[in-house]
């Protein structure tokens, strides 16, 4: 049976929920769509209960229901599915681990959710990991202690949990290294695949230091760090680079086949 998974990921800053929300989701195509992970970093606290209620009465509207929802301070994980297919769903577990501050500040770290349909099992982390271009080998050890501290499904090895399909999604916060003048210019030319090849997260996967096994569908949008909402411009933040700190990726033994990735200008990452 082949499913539509649509999965999200926004680094929100902070922001209100907004009235345009709608642009995430493309009405047009939800009835093609059989599970929503969206995934939210970076939501104030005071007002993460205000987006999760605002979204659940959007995804209600449109026939789905939630199957569940984990938060931790700053960060949310809601995975909804079609109702049609609710009746299938069992074995839900959610959990939570912290990686900020004597990681035991929930700014940084992951979240997750785990389920079985029709026999299979889906899992969903969504993660904010360290900041600051420098920090690779932090980046690398906090997505590895998620997995080994998450409760949502066994573990068998350093980067293992055991699930049919494991979406991963999130803020990783992994940069370019070049500086902020270069990867303008990069841009600027179109020339995203130089770009790439200096890409942080490719890099430490090639060399399978982390994520190894996972698949990430061809990046052909511009860097989502930190543009500036509806336009091609970017906020220079002490030089730090833009970036793709902004990632979806899927580990599965099965046939998995990618239909649309790409970032939205009219929302930012801050």
């Amino acid at each position: 049976m082949k499913l539509n998974v649509n999965v999200i990921t926004w680094n929100v800053g902070g922001i209100d929920f907004p009235d345009d929300l709608g642009i995430l989701f493309n009405s047009n195509s939800l009835e093609e769509i059989d599970i929503y992970s969206i995934g939210v970093q970076e939501c104030s606290y005071f007002k993460s209960n205000d987006w999760q209620k605002h979204l659940q009465t959007l995804m209600n509207y449109y026939g789905f229901l939630q199957v569940a929802k984990v938060d931790m301070c700053q960060m949310f994980l809601i995975v909804f599915i079609k109702s049609k297919f609710s009746v299938f769903v069992e074995n839900v577990r959610s959990s939570y681990k912290a990686m900020g501050f004597a990681k035991i500040i929930g700014n940084k770290g992951g979240i997750g959710i785990s389920f079985k349909l029709l026999g299979y099992t889906m899992t969903f982390i969504n993660c904010h990991l360290a900041p600051k271009p420098y920090k690779v080998l932090e980046r690398n050890k906090h997505a590895k202690d998620i997995v080994k501290y998450l409760n949502i499904g066994e573990n068998f090895g350093e980067f293992d949990i055991t699930s049919d399909y494991l979406f991963w999604q999130g803020d990783l916060n992994y940069r370019v290294d070049y500086n902020f003048e270069e990867v303008i210019q990069e841009i600027e030319k179109e020339n995203i695949k130089l770009l790439l090849l200096k890409d942080q997260l490719i890099k430490q996967r090639q060399t399978n230091q982390v994520f190894y096994n996972f698949q990430e569908a061809e990046i052909n949008f511009n860097p989502t760090y930190r543009r500036i909402k509806g336009t091609d411009n970017y906020s220079n933040k002490n030089n730090q680079s833009p970036s793709w700190c902004d990632r979806i990726m899927v580990k599965s033994d099965r046939d998995i086949h990618f239909l649309y990735y790409d970032s939205i200008k009219s929302v930012k990452h801050r």
